[in-house]
Order: structure tokens, then sequence, then C-alpha cells
């Protein structure tokens, strides 16, 4: 017998789905604005700063659209097959902060090259590149992680054995 998810449950997935696809998109565009545009060698370090910046919040924006859309998708997963619960519903309080943390960090990210092209001291702008680097590239595992033990939790069998 085939498996079937009707009603506010079902919508609630498919929804969650979509806003995940359009984070994706958002954070493929925000990546896609250093190819769009020249980098000449007119290029100014203002011009250079503006573009970092609105690939960073187009990005940032994209990453917590995605994890919002996992968070519902996985919660919903997780409402509707209460087999699955113990897999959807860490995937989904996994996803949404980590996603959340990891924009924040990738404007940071920027805001820390800001501090290094207005001539900060290199001795105190160095261990911050670090620290901002580890923490997304921390969150970005963490959201990985959330997904694949997610998907492993969507892949049970409908009825528990």
């Amino acid at each position: 017998m085939p498996y079937r998810m009707a009603g506010p449950l079902g919508s609630r997935i498919f929804l969650g789905v979509l806003v995940a696809t359009i984070g994706v998109v958002l954070q493929a565009a925000g990546s896609a604005i250093p190819f769009l545009s020249s980098y000449g060698s007119n290029l100014s370090l203002p011009d250079f700063i503006r573009r970092m910046w609105i690939e960073a919040i187009i990005g940032a924006f994209g990453i917590a659209i995605f994890a919002i859309g996992l968070f519902l998708a996985f919660w919903s997963i997780a409402r509707a097959r209460p087999v699955t619960r113990p897999w959807t519903a860490a995937a989904a309080f996994v996803v949404l902060p980590s996603g959340l943390v990891g924009a924040v960090f990738r404007v940071l990210y920027v805001q820390v090259w800001w501090m290094m092209f207005s001539g900060g001291p290199i001795v105190q702008v160095a261990p911050l590149f670090s620290a901002v680097g580890l923490t997304q590239l921390a969150a970005g595992f963490a959201v990985t992680l959330a997904i694949l033990v997610g998907l492993f939790g969507v892949a049970r069998p409908f009825v528990s054995l």
C-alpha cells in the first residue's frame, strides 16, 4: 500500500522543501555575484568591499532561508510519521540554529575583511579570521550531518519493526 501524505502536514513538508530550494538559489546567486560583474583593473577597494557585502548578505539570507525550510520540512515529517521522530526531530533542531549561526558568521567574515582593509593590526585580525572560518566550518558540518540524519529518518520503514 503506497504511503501518501495529505493535509496540512503534507503541505508544510512541501512548503519546507520549497523554501529550502529558494534558499539554495539565493546562496548560488550570492556566490555568483563576483562572476557576473567584471573585476577589471579599474575596480577600487570600496567597490570590492561593496561587492563582498552584497555577496555575503544575499548568501547569508539564502543560508537562513535554507535552514528555516529544512527545519519546517523535518519537523513536519517528525509530526506526521512518529516512527521517524527521533531522527527527523533531531535533524530539525540541529539544522535551524546551525544554519542561522552559519548565516551570521558569513556576514561577520566580511566584517573581518573590512577591519583588515581599514588598517586594523594584522595581529588582531588574523585570529578573528580563523575563529570566524572555523565557526562557519563547524556550522556547515553540523547542517550536513543533520541533513544526513534527517534523511536516514525519512528512509525508515513506515511501520515500526
